[in-house]
């Protein structure tokens, strides 16, 4: 038997009635999503089909170690064989497996030869096509679209009248730079609704935007819901295999701020509103973060403010062995620790940068009672047992399960919280000499000294 396993979304109106968003492959099976998978739904599943056998086809990047160890135990339990084939991120095809009655081929990863992946999770405007037309109208959110798929139009022709957006855009095709899509609109009269039409025909989703006030999280946040749904067999019939809720990136305020002369909401009151909406890909830290500067008079180095370092200041680094100085976000490695004769070092600082933003920051927290604020794009080095890999991540690309490097001797400090803070000021950062790492210092933890230490790349010298 063939299956596919796919996260479905939804959004719960004002009335409590649930609307379908978006079908997605290639899902997120990493914590703490897995926490609510149905792995014992999947093994009644089975054993009611006589299935003795599964063979687990996943994308690598997205299947983590702990889904991974859940099946394999849940199998050895019910006396079920199972075979984990991996394929590489980015693969649009899966490795052929002969169907059989006792086998469930359960597929994870995107096949682009499959009509749930290349069409409906895919194509937006496909999707809103088949439930238009199997008048299932009423079980999607109200929707406008128009292009060679066809016109199909169930849009609600009225400004809600409330303080939240009435309109979101998105492209029809998967998106990966979200920085100008999704959109959202406040209108305020039909004319302009009649101009969100005629401007965002081809490839472009129009549709009402819901909020449920009842769904706003005690953080401030409004929630979507994911479903785990197996697609299997010939005529696709569902298995539901648990669901979860997940938030938006930054609480509602109390007030919209809208791009001047229009209606459009300005990019950081979108985070409000959209779980895919990102900040502008900033690098950085506002002034309060510490780096280890070189006292001259002294000799020692002592925690100053990043925004007071100058050009000829000596910052306290790491070297780590066998990082490319052209392309160090690149590097990786198995296991928890750093490469051998990782050590402490010197490096003079060769520039400095001050960027004025109005955006959000992320703010991370730590198991150690304090906090990092900063760019999306400035780095940390951190460990992801998910994967069990040491990497550099992107601050937008951190997850609560991930570890942070504070030292050369490889202790680890968890990643407990992660939030969108909106900002206004400027952010620092500087290059070094030398392509070494640099330590961000922050007051109030306990590992390893008064203050934790980040292990933070600096910026390329090739991008000066």
């Amino acid at each position: 038997m063939k299956a596919v396993l796919t996260g479905i979304d939804f959004i719960e109106t004002s009335t409590g009635d649930v609307k379908l968003l978006e079908i997605n492959t290639n899902i997120s099976l990493v914590s703490p999503y897995t926490t609510y998978f149905d792995f014992d739904g999947l093994m009644s599943f089975c054993n009611s089909n006589s299935l003795s056998e599964i063979i687990f086809i996943y994308t690598e990047k997205y299947a983590g170690k702990n889904f991974k160890e859940t099946l394999t135990t849940k199998c050895l339990e019910n006396n079920i064989e199972l075979t984990l084939t991996a394929v590489p991120f980015n693969s649009i095809t899966v490795p052929f497996v002969e169907d059989s009655e006792t086998k469930l081929i359960l597929r994870h990863a995107y096949d682009v030869t499959a009509i749930l992946d290349d069409t409906y999770a895919k194509d937006k405007h496909e999707v809103t096509k088949l439930f238009i037309e199997s008048d299932n109208a009423d079980k999607i959110v109200p929707t406008y679209i128009s292009s060679l798929v066809g016109l199909y139009d169930t849009i609600t022709n009225t400004p809600n009248g409330s303080q939240y957006p009435d309109f979101i855009v998105k492209k029809r095709y998967p998106d990966l730079v979200k920085d100008v899509y999704p959109k959202q609109f406040k209108t305020s009269t039909d004319e302009d609704i009649t101009t969100l039409k005629s401007t965002y025909t081809g490839d472009y989703v129009l549709q009402n935007y819901n909020v449920n006030t009842n769904g706003i999280t005690t953080s401030g946040k409004l929630t979507q819901m994911r479903s785990f749904v197996m697609f299997y067999g010939g005529s696709l019939s569902q298995l539901n295999l648990g669901s979860y809720k997940f938030s938006n990136l930054a609480p509602v305020s109390e007030t919209l701020t809208i791009v001047e002369n229009t209606f459009e909401i300005a990019n950081h009151s979108k985070m409000e509103f959209a779980n895919n909406a990102v900040p502008n890909s900033i690098p950085g830290f506002p002034q309060g973060i510490m780096v280890q500067k070189l006292n001259t008079d002294t000799n020692e180095y002592e925690p100053v403010d990043i925004a007071t370092i100058q050009i000829g200041d000596v910052l306290k680094t790491i070297e780590i062995p066998g990082i490319e100085s052209d392309q160090p976000f690149g590097w990786s490695q198995s296991g928890s620790v750093l490469p051998f004769a990782t050590i402490y070092d010197s490096s003079e600082v060769v520039a400095t940068f001050v960027t004025p933003i109005s955006d959000f920051l992320i703010d991370v927290q730590f198991s150690e009672t304090t906090s990092i604020r900063m760019g999306i794009n400035q780095t940390l080095i951190v460990y992801d047992s998910e994967t069990d890999t040491t990497s550099f991540k992107f601050g937008k690309d951190l997850k609560i399960s991930d570890q942070a490097f504070v030292d050369v001797n490889n202790t680890l400090d968890d990643i407990i919280g992660i939030d969108y803070v909106y900002f206004s000021g400027n952010v620092y950062d500087v290059a070094l000499a030398a392509d070494n790492i640099f330590l961000t210092y922050l007051e109030g933890a306990t590992i390893p000294s008064t203050y934790v230490s980040l292990l933070t790349h600096n910026k390329p010298k090739h991008k000066l």
